[in-house]
């Protein structure tokens, strides 16, 4: 990476096997970062170099939209590390030109998603943006379950009232990224008392950020 070798591994595979695998390494500065993958392949040294490059942002843009008031918790994950650029706004007080600013859309606790903002969200994640959702109990579930369709991916389903304990954080998901190094095998996590159960699509694609006890994410 920029002219400096980050990682290495080796393989070791059969005639017409396949194989993957991982190398990890981080990036020290920000901007555009030139790589290669080469493959040492005895006899045959032609045709082994990949070349690619990625942009590392300065800073992560993200946009909060507010269905009430300002929510400590999200302010407390985002706002103490400088990498974090969080902007708040009321749901009522939207500027749709500014959603290519940001990397990141979360809804926090908006009741509805009228037509505009869910045209708008959609359009926001079909450019490659992440949108992150912290649904509102007394939420509008039709609309919001239209919205989701029109997205692709899961909807709401009854809401379950029950304590239950929190057994995982996928810690590599984008919207935990950056914001935890490690979590110990024994950390102690918090329970729900009240939660969505989510209908799972067929041909949704699905990636759980947190799994309850139960098994439900």
């Amino acid at each position: 990476v920029n002219g400096e070798q980050k990682a290495i591994g080796s393989l070791s595979l059969n005639t017409g096997a396949t194989a993957a695998d991982t190398l990890i390494f981080s990036n020290a500065t920000n901007g555009i970062q030139q790589a290669e993958l080469a493959i040492a392949d005895y006899p045959i040294s032609f045709d082994n170099v990949y070349s690619f490059t990625w942009n590392v942002a300065e800073r992560l843009k993200i946009l909060c939209i507010e269905g009430g008031s300002a929510n400590s918790y999200i302010d407390a994950v985002y706002k103490s590390d400088p990498f974090f650029n969080l902007q708040t706004v009321n749901s009522n007080q939207i500027d749709y030109s500014s959603f290519a600013n940001y990397s990141i859309i979360l809804l926090d606790e908006v009741k509805n998603i009228y037509s505009g903002l869910g045209l708008e969200l959609k359009k926001f994640v079909s450019n490659g943006g992440s949108l992150v959702i912290f649904p509102n109990f007394d939420a509008d579930i039709l609309a919001m379950n239209s919205f989701l369709s029109n997205l692709g991916v899961d909807q709401y389903g009854s809401i379950t009232v029950k304590e239950n304990k929190v057994s995982s954080v996928n810690i590599q998901e984008g919207v935990f990224k950056g914001v935890f190094n490690q979590v110990p095998s024994n950390t102690n996590f918090p329970q729900v008392k009240q939660y969505f159960a989510i209908g799972k699509r067929s041909r949704s694609n699905r990636e759980g950020i947190i799994q309850l006890a139960s098994k439900e994410s």
